[in-house]
Order: C-alpha cells, then sequence, then structure tokens
C-alpha cells in the first residue's frame, strides 16, 4: 500500500487539528502535492469508523483519479455520474458536481446527502460547488482541497463558506526536495494594453484579437523550435479560434499536435490517449486541462493566454510539473504577461480566506500621437492610420514579435543587487523582482527616497511597513 509523505501526514495533523474546532476547513497543497492521496487516507480512516462520505469533484479525470487514489488505500467508491442509477445505500461516494445538482430535485437525493458526515470538494475553489451545500446537515464535516483558495470577483468567496484554512508545503520545498519538477521560465512583454475584462478576467476574446492581428502564433513557434524543440507540450490558448491557428501554424511546420477545446466530447478520451502515448505531441487546449489533468511526460507548458488570476495560472503551469525517472525539468513560456503579473510558479505565497479588496481605479485617458503624414490624432500604439492609411514602419518594428528571454530568478536577483539605479526601478515595475528586496539592497537614503517616489508609494505605505527597514527614521 502506498505511504504517505512526511509533508503529507502533517497536513492532516493540521486538519484534525482544525476540525475540532471548525466544521469547514479548507485544505491547501501545491499542484503536484498529492492532494488525492492525502484526502484518499483521511477518507480511509473515516470510513473504517463507520462515517458516511461523499467526495465532489467537477472533472471526468478527477473522477477517475479520485478512484484510482482511492482503490489505491483499498477503497471501492460509488460513482454518482450522469447516465448512472447508483445505490445510494452505501457509505462512500464519489460525484460529479453537476450530476449530483441536477438530481437535488428528487427527495431521495437531498436526504441522501443530507445524512453525509463527511463531504470533501477536490479543487474547492470553484464556485461549481456551492449551491450544493445548503443540503447538508448543519454538523457535517465540509473539507475542501485546492492548490488555490483563491476567486476571481467579489462574490461568493471562500471565506464565506469555510472557516478556517490549513496550508501545507509550499511550491519551492517541492522543487528544491525532487517531489516536482524544477521550473525554467521564458518570458516576453505582452502589449495588453486596452484589453477589457469580463467576468473578473481579461476577457479572452480581446486577447485571442490581439495575439491573431499580431500574428504571434508565428512567434510562439519560432521561440517553441528555439528554446524547448521536440519536447512533449501543453498549450493553453485563449480562445478556439486562437488555437487553432497555433495547431496550424505548428503543423505546417511538421509537428505532431492536436486541439482540443469543451465541445470535443467524444474525442476527447482519444487525444489525451494520443497526447500520452506520442513522444513529442504537442496539444493545444481551451480551457479544458487546467485542473485534474495529469500527465507527467508534459516537458514544457505554453501559456498563449494571460490571466489576472493567480490561481489559474498556477494551476496551467503545474501541469508541467510532474516528475518521472527521466525528467527532473520542465519549461515555461509565457506570452501572456503572467510571470509579471504573478511572479514565478515557485515563489512562496501567504494564502488567507480574507479576500483583499482594491480600490476602485479610474480608467486614464487614452494615449495618442500624431500621424506622421496626415496629423491626425491616432492611438499611441497605431501601426497604421486609420485616416490615412499611413503605415508607420518604425513603429511596426517595435511591435515585431519579440524573442522570449530565459527569466533565472536568481540571475534577476543578481541584476536588482548589482545593477543602476534605473535596472533597479525597471525590474521592480515589470514585477520580475518583488520591490522589498530591492528596498533591502539600496544603500543610501536618498536612492530609497526615489525609489519610493517612482514606485508611487505613499506615506500610509511607508508607516505600514516601517518596522521592515533599516531607513524608516530617517524618511
Amino acid at each position: 500500500m502506498i505511504k504517505l509523505r512526511s509533508y503529507q501526514e502533517d497536513l492532516i495533523k493540521k486538519l484534525r487539528k482544525s476540525l475540532k474546532e471548525n466544521n469547514e476547513v479548507v485544505a491547501v497543497l501545491p499542484t503536484g502535492g498529492g492532494k488525492t492521496f492525502t484526502f484518499s487516507f483521511i477518507v480511509k480512516s473515516a470510513w473504517e469508523k463507520g462515517r458516511k462520505i461523499l467526495i465532489l469533484t467537477d472533472r471526468t479525470e478527477l473522477l477517475t483519479q479520485a478512484g484510482g487514489a482511492l482503490k489505491a488505500v483499498g477503497l471501492q467508491p460509488v460513482h454518482v455520474e450522469a447516465g448512472k442509477n447508483p445505490n445510494l445505500s452505501g457509505s462512500l461516494f464519489v460525484g460529479m458536481s453537476e450530476t449530483v445538482k441536477r438530481r437535488m430535485t428528487k427527495p431521495d437525493y437531498q436526504e441522501w446527502l443530507s445524512k453525509m458526515d463527511i463531504i470533501i470538494v477536490d479543487e474547492c475553489h470553484k464556485r461549481s460547488f456551492t449551491k450544493l451545500f445548503q443540503y447538508k446537515r448543519p454538523d457535517a464535516r465540509l473539507i475542501g482541497f485546492t492548490a488555490t483558495p483563491t476567486r476571481i470577483g467579489k462574490n461568493d468567496q471562500l471565506g464565506e463558506t469555510y472557516s478556517d484554512i490549513v496550508v501545507g508545503v509550499e511550491i519551492k520545498y517541492l522543487v528544491e526536495n525532487g517531489f516536482l519538477a524544477k521550473p525554467n521560465y521564458y518570458g516576453v512583454k505582452a502589449d495588453l494594453e486596452g484589453v477589457r475584462m469580463k467576468a473578473g478576467d481579461y476577457n479572452q476574446d480581446e486577447v485571442a484579437n490581439r495575439f491573431s492581428q499580431s500574428k504571434l502564433y508565428a512567434g510562439v513557434y519560432k521561440n517553441w523550435k528555439q528554446n524547448t524543440p521536440g519536447t512533449k507540450t501543453l498549450i493553453f490558448s485563449s480562445n478556439v479560434n486562437n488555437s487553432k491557428e497555433i495547431v496550424e501554424e505548428f503543423r505546417s511546420h511538421g509537428c505532431q499536435i492536436k486541439h482540443l477545446d469543451a465541445t470535443m466530447k467524444k474525442e476527447r478520451a482519444s487525444v489525451l490517449r494520443w497526447f500520452k502515448n506520442t513522444p513529442g505531441a504537442i496539444l493545444s487546449n481551451v480551457g479544458i486541462l487546467t485542473t485534474g489533468f495529469d500527465e507527467p511526460t508534459v516537458e514544457t507548458v505554453i501559456l498563449y493566454r494571460a490571466t489576472t488570476s493567480v490561481s489559474l495560472y498556477l494551476q496551467m503551469v503545474g501541469r508541467g510539473s510532474r516528475t518521472t525517472d527521466t525528467k527532473k525539468e520542465f519549461n515555461v513560456l509565457d506570452f501572456g504577461n503572467n510571470i509579471a503579473t504573478h511572479g514565478f510558479w515557485h515563489d512562496v505565497r501567504e494564502w488567507s480566506l480574507e479576500v483583499k479588496r482594491a480600490g476602485k481605479k479610474k480608467k486614464g485617458e487614452q494615449v495618442l500621437k500624431n500621424c506622421p503624414e496626415c496629423e491626425s490624432f491616432i492611438p499611441a500604439s497605431a501601426v497604421v492610420c486609420s485616416e490615412c492609411g499611413f503605415e508607420d514602419v518604425k513603429e511596426k518594428k517595435k511591435q515585431e514579435i519579440a524573442e522570449l528571454q530565459l527569466l533565472d530568478p536568481r540571475d534577476l536577483n543578481q541584476k536588482a543587487r548589482r545593477g543602476d539605479f534605473a535596472e533597479k526601478v525597471k525590474l521592480a515595475k515589470a514585477k520580475l523582482v518583488k520591490p522589498t528586496f530591492i528596498l533591502h539592497n539600496l544603500k543610501t537614503i536618498e536612492e530609497v527616497r526615489l525609489f519610493i517616489n517612482e514606485m508611487g508609494y505613499s506615506s500610509a505605505w511607508i508607516f505600514a511597513n516601517k518596522h521592515r527597514y533599516w531607513w524608516v527614521d530617517e524618511i
């Protein structure tokens, strides 16, 4: 029988301690840290004590994965999924959230769910489970597992359902101890200015149009060929058209590549089987392989989309983090400013059920310039004048697809430590080095004042952080 790792045992101990005082608890463990096996051991212990248990998931892959992990610890759950009429008199169930929700109109299913002593939610950061909790008993234990306990938007935050959070080890620990593969980062700044928001994230159709118009897919192939040729690659695209464009670009160069989206339900299993069994295969997907998809042979992850969600970012990159006997590193090719927005995947992060509300930002005026030919006002980033058709060759050259650069956190920190003042500010504003790291390494009070001014920090920020720096008494 499979044994738990020491950090998984520690997480279970923390979880049990919290459950003595709280009925609803979130447990956090990074992608690749073994969440499914961890809660399988919890389930086994509770089931042996006669508890009735329901494990909720929202993806077919997770259903299979959960069943496999439970089988590995000697348990055989009843599956509640579409097209099946399970025996509700059992004591251990794994259910698809949408299937269970649809059956809540039936009194026998409402009674069934109310009898559960423990409900475990896999990927609990998603909102698809919330409506089911009204049917659970007040004294039933609700345990949510996730790698990323955050949600985009204002409504239905995790803190409204769960009363405590228990955090296991960080990604950095798992990488340093060989449990996860070491990431190699490649990034280039993408122009997302003017892209509107939709449901709390970038409007993916607008992002896709921006990538299509610039023919960025050609740059994706070029950079993949230059930096990670022949590697098994998983691509996250903005939308279906975007994905099909990149597939055609790679295919035109003789690559083995396929497309997968949510409408391809019949082909899904065969495409994933092809991807698993084909060395050097490339798969471009649209929003369906972010969670619950474990393919350790993935060597390169391409982010051909942008997101404001740190959860989605970590989930996508994490698809390449599994190790094998021959794979100890993987590559991240970022074409959507995701590394600059969220930091490196392996950075240590603080998780909390508290939601930090950002103040409403005023929308600035569009930056304009004069067309060199007819002097009409046009957007500063425009290549072709909408009035006279003049093509700005210099602007076009400036916007040509840039080559990805290898981003090594150690090199960037060295640049921040040894570079001149302008280099320090540049790295901080690009979010490639934490401003706090730079502040700790500034030598004179004059540089500190200049840096604070460049970063736009207020006197309130200085006061709130006064305990952290050597220079606070001199500001």
